[in-house]
C-alpha cells in the first residue's frame, strides 16, 4: 500500500472541511430556522408593524384587541367543551345521530358567535385606519382567514 504524504492529508481534509461548511450554510439558508416561543411577537405587535399605526392608533388597537380577547374567550372555552363532549362519546361506542347533530350546531351556534364578534372588532380597527392602512388591514384579515386552510 502506498503511503500518502501529509500535505495530500492537510489538503485532502481542508477541501472536506470546506465543502462541509458550503453545505451546511446552503442548508441554513434554505431550511430558516424557526422562531422559537421568545422571538414571535404578539398579535398586537404584528398589526402594529404590519399596519405601520402610530402610537395613538396603536393604543386603541391594543384596547380593542384586549377587549375582543375577553368576549371570545368564554365562546373558546364553551368550544373546547363541547369539542371533547363530542369526541369523547366516541368511545362510548354508538350514539344517537340526533345527540352528534345538536352537540354539532352548538358548536356551529359558538363559531358563529365568534366570527361575529371579530367582524365587529375588525369594523372598528379599520374605523380608527387610515385609507391606506385600510388596505394593508384587508390584506392581513384576507391572510388570515386563509391561513388555516
Amino acid at each position: 500500500m502506498k503511503q500518502i504524504n501529509n500535505k495530500t492529508l492537510i489538503v485532502i481534509i481542508a477541501v472536506l472541511l470546506v465543502s462541509n461548511l458550503v453545505l451546511l450554510g446552503m442548508g441554513l439558508r434554505v431550511f430558516p430556522r424557526k422562531k422559537g416561543p421568545r422571538e414571535m411577537r404578539s398579535p398586537t405587535e404584528f398589526m402594529t408593524r404590519e399596519l405601520q399605526l402610530n402610537k395613538d392608533q396603536a393604543a386603541k388597537f391594543t384596547a380593542m384587541w384586549e377587549e375582543n380577547k375577553q368576549t371570545n374567550k368564554p365562546l373558546y372555552d364553551s368550544l373546547k367543551l363541547y369539542r371533547a363532549d363530542l369526541y369523547n362519546r366516541l368511545k362510548t361506542g354508538s350514539q344517537p345521530d340526533s345527540l352528534a347533530i345538536r352537540l354539532a350546531d352548538r358548536i356551529g351556534e359558538f363559531e358563529k358567535q365568534v366570527v361575529l364578534n371579530n367582524n365587529i372588532h375588525f369594523g372598528k380597527v379599520r374605523a380608527i385606519c387610515s385609507p391606506e392602512q385600510q388596505i394593508k388591514l384587508d390584506t392581513v384579515i384576507l391572510k388570515m382567514g386563509n391561513r388555516r386552510r
